[in-house]
């Protein structure tokens, strides 16, 4: 086993962690929240890219990937909140013997899928994106990057053309 793989181990296991710590509910909305977030940023990053052309360089391409990455975070993360908000009211009432219990085993499963899909999405842009050719050579060698790699094809419909034309902008 390779050092890429020993990382990408830890880092799902920590999303398996941080899943069993947060619970079910809080986890399925960060899941939830991802799929929301690429979406609301999918169909809105273009009406909401001419607010980054002072940062931008003049670059359409620069603009629509930051306005991508903004949309998509800001909405990400207001889906958590109201699944945080959710779950913390669930932790006040859950008085049934063993419903934290199942809350948090669940939460650690979910939690396991959670970074099956941010893994396979970071691991795409990487992809998209070859940055170096050692960063190439690292995940070319992994055995598990390749099965996050291939989860991420089935995934790539997230992803808008103006990420995939700024590679060409960049490269």
């Amino acid at each position: 086993m390779i050092a890429i793989d020993i990382i990408l181990i830890i880092i799902l296991a920590g999303f398996v962690i941080l899943g069993f710590k947060s619970g079910l509910i809080f986890v399925v909305g960060r899941i939830i929240g991802l799929f929301v977030g690429a979406f609301v940023a999918g169909h809105y990053y273009l009406q909401f890219a001419y607010y980054f052309t002072d940062i931008s360089f003049s670059s359409t391409t620069i603009q629509n990937f930051i306005s991508f990455i903004v949309l998509f975070g800001i909405t990400s993360q207001l889906v958590g909140l109201v699944f945080y908000l959710v779950n913390k009211a669930f932790d006040a009432v859950a008085i049934i013997p063993g419903m934290k219990a199942i809350n948090r085993l669940a939460g650690g499963i979910f939690g396991f899928f959670e970074g099956v899909l941010i893994i396979s999405m970071v691991l795409y842009l990487i992809y998209l994106f070859p940055f170096s050719s050692i960063m190439d050579n690292f995940i070319a060698g992994s055995k598990f990057a390749y099965i996050f790699l291939n989860i991420s094809q089935i995934m790539s419909f997230l992803i808008p053309d103006s990420v995939e034309a700024l590679r060409e902008f960049v490269f």
